[in-house]
């Protein structure tokens, strides 16, 4: 059983481990129930690897332990062409930045047929580290600013709506058919524009996420945006969309059909990246991180440990961090991965 301090992560090994004796979906057939086995066997042993090494090495047991689990995943829900070989994804400019590291995927390959798997775009083009990082709930707070990328923002739904919506008449929140939610993460400070821009702002920000479509910036046109704040003092702006009805869990269903559910129960948006129409799996976002920085440490060791000095370099506390993310938030959403449908 891994050793590891978090009361989650032992929790959600044991639920992995507890797969392996009845495995889900197709796994559990006779030409892949060894498979699904072993890999989730080498998966767990390579994490365990990772907790006990530091961060100059922790890259490549964790890349390779995601690789294992992603071929459980692959022998359990894959319909066909379920044995993956080779990486399906590449790594340029790694003597640059960091956060400029670029990866796209290959012809074929593990990354791509997993990104299949799962439903999920893929990388057509090129996408820096720092903009993939960015796009998971996981490290988005951890980032600094400088990195780039489009955020991935929590929504927290609004069970009863406001008495007056979209600047028209005063409705009947219980029968009204509009779905609202605040909206944190937003890295512009609105407040300080004026009416006309914080709206333009504000849709512009959207743009890079194509799974909120259609909403509403409440109010009439000459009212500012409205701000609110989380019991942590977090800043967010309040959005609308039309649901499909008029009862709570037609509101419900249209602001979590824009959502990835984290497995903590949080509703999180990702950013479409690479020209996607729609945000990548969090746990093909995962593989490419996981990708890149193994590949960093592997062959540019010494830029990697540069990396990680954290009294020379701004952005070793946040590599630093999506590390240690990785070791929860991958394995939870394997788990995840591979809940019976």
């Amino acid at each position: 059983m891994l050793r590891f301090d978090s009361t989650t992560a032992r929790a959600t090994w044991r639920q992995l481990r507890a797969l392996r004796a009845r495995p889900p979906a197709l796994g559990g057939l006779a030409e892949r129930s060894e498979t699904f086995s072993a890999a989730l066997e080498q998966c767990e042993q390579l994490f365990e690897a990772a907790a006990s090494v530091g961060y100059e090495a922790r890259p490549l047991p964790l890349f390779y332990a995601l690789s294992q689990g992603g071929r459980a995943v692959a022998a359990a829900i894959a319909l066909d062409d379920w044995v993956l070989r080779g990486h399906g994804i590449g790594a340029a400019r790694l003597d640059g930045a960091t956060w400029d590291i670029e990866l796209k995927n290959q012809k074929q390959g593990a990354f791509r047929r997993i990104a299949d798997i799962l439903a999920s775009p893929s990388l057509p083009t090129e996408v820096r580290l720092g903009d993939l990082c960015a796009s998971l709930p996981d490290v988005v707070d951890s980032m600094p600013v400088s990195a780039g990328g489009a955020p991935a923002l929590r929504i927290v739904r609004e069970r009863y709506q406001l008495a007056e919506t979209f600047g028209g008449p005063v409705v009947d929140s219980t029968s009204t058919s509009v779905a609202g939610a605040m909206v944190y993460g937003l890295r512009r400070e609105y407040s300080v524009l004026s009416v006309s821009e914080q709206r333009a702002a504000l849709s512009a920000d959207l743009a890079n996420y194509p799974t909120m479509v259609g909403f509403e910036i409440p109010g009439a046109d000459d009212r500012p945006v409205t701000i609110g704040f989380d019991e942590t003092g977090a800043k967010g702006v309040r959005l609308m969309w039309q649901a499909d009805g008029t009862f709570d869990y037609h509101r419900r269903e249209r602001i979590l059909r824009m959502c990835q559910v984290r497995p903590n129960g949080e509703s999180w948006v990702a950013p479409a990246l690479a020209g996607n129409d729609r945000p990548l799996h969090p746990l093909v976002t995962w593989w490419a991180v996981l990708f890149a920085t193994s590949m960093l440490a592997r062959y540019e060791p010494a830029s990697w440990l540069r990396a990680l000095r954290i009294d020379q370099n701004d952005d070793a506390v946040a590599l630093e961090a999506a590390l240690d993310e990785a070791m929860v938030a991958v394995p939870q959403l394997l788990h995840q991965a591979l809940q019976p449908v």
